[in-house]
């Protein structure tokens, strides 16, 4: 708690025993296992869009200087919190993450704090799916984002004049580099804020 990592392992209860990242992880790697080999045939149709969408990236990260949880007095159960936990990781569209809460607010009533916070970050996470960064940070009035490493020639080449460009219209917006990584840097003041520009930046790379 504290470091305001989206859908970090530090819960109490058995998603602590290994961090719920990790557990995750494992997860993927063996349901990707499976799709490659023995079900190969089944996912034809999502390799093709996972083609077509190559600049996504799945394992963006959040950060938002904030506590980004469900607590446990707000959803007092392991397996239910652990449940939620798990379709937040899985949510890839806006109306899905509404659906989520919807069930939420009906389930358990208003949301905290921190919940509000938490799904703040997967709703940032979402908007950022396909811009291909690699990181988000949004704290202290201030967005940065990460970009892929100059290895990523694709992205690069396709990508980086579009961001550019839209990014020069901002007041403020730059670039920076730091050692061997590049990144975007805009103050912004608000959460809504934040989520209008990097909406906007993204319908501006898919165009």
């Amino acid at each position: 708690r504290g470091a305001g990592n989206l859908l970090g392992g530090e819960q109490r209860g058995f998603i602590a025993e290994m961090g719920f990242e990790l557990y995750q992880k494992i997860l993927d790697e063996a349901v990707n296992e499976l799709r490659n080999e023995e079900f190969s045939t089944l996912f034809t149709d999502e390799k093709q869009t996972t083609h077509r969408r190559k600049f996504t990236n799945e394992d963006v990260a959040v950060e938002i200087g904030a506590d980004a949880l469900l607590p446990t007095n707000y959803v007092s159960s392991d397996t239910e919190r652990f449940e939620f936990y798990k379709r937040l990781y899985n949510v890839r569209s806006e109306m899905e993450l509404n659906n989520i809460i919807s069930e939420l607010r009906d389930r358990y009533g208003r949301l905290p704090d921190e919940a509000e916070s938490l799904l703040f970050a997967v709703r940032l996470r979402v908007v950022a799916l396909e811009t291909g960064f690699v990181r988000i940070i949004f704290k202290n009035k201030l967005l940065i984002a990460e970009l892929p490493p100059e290895s990523n020639t694709l992205y690069y080449e396709h990508l980086f004049i579009p961001l550019t460009t839209f990014v020069s219209t901002f007041p403020a917006g730059r670039f920076v580099q730091k050692k061997d990584k590049v990144f975007m840097e805009a103050p912004i003041s608000t959460r809504e804020q934040c989520l209008d520009f990097l909406q906007k930046l993204a319908r501006n790379l898919q165009e």
